[in-house]
């Protein structure tokens, strides 16, 4: 058995093993159990950063990952005109996308307002809305003129050059 004054020399689990066997100081006996405790400490609280810091990286992705569902729709002055897009997912401003489509529909020669709804996290709800301004508009007996996907939104520069 190895004596206390060999202590520093042995490891904690042979320590341990003396520690069952001689008595000591109490601040000797606590010596690995300590050390011990130190480690466990230090482990769970590396472990509750690393966790922190993914749930904080992670967070902004999921918001950003789930795209939005919008249309937009644009009437001439006299409301005898309306264009309406496809649903799309909405990847600029609203007051954006509504610049962009007037200017597309202007680019034809009519006058027109735009409007685009808030875009929607539930792209069947973006169609049905869709849906029900088509009814609307073909009610009041406006002549619809469909926009397709491939039409608008116009891509952004970045997208463009590829």
């Amino acid at each position: 058995m190895a004596s206390f004054g060999n202590r520093a020399n042995h490891h904690c689990e042979e320590r341990s093993d003396e520690a069952i066997h001689i008595r000591r100081p109490a601040a000797a006996a606590l010596d690995c159990f300590a050390a011990l405790a130190m480690t466990l400490a230090e482990g769970w609280v590396m472990r509750r950063f690393v966790a922190l810091v993914a749930i904080a990286v992670g967070l902004p992705a999921l918001a950003y990952a789930a795209p939005r569902w919008t249309f937009c729709v644009g009437a001439s002055k006299s409301g005898a005109d309306v264009w309406i897009t496809d649903v799309f997912a909405a990847e600029r401003d609203r007051v954006e996308l509504e610049g962009a489509f007037k200017a597309l529909i202007e680019r034809t020669g009519a006058r027109a307002e735009a409007q685009c709804p808030q875009p929607r996290d539930d792209k069947t709800e973006a169609v049905n809305a869709q849906f029900e301004a088509e009814e609307f508009n073909r009610k009041l007996g406006a002549t619809l003129h469909a926009v397709l996907a491939g039409e608008f939104p116009p891509r952004r520069q970045s997208e463009s050059g590829r």
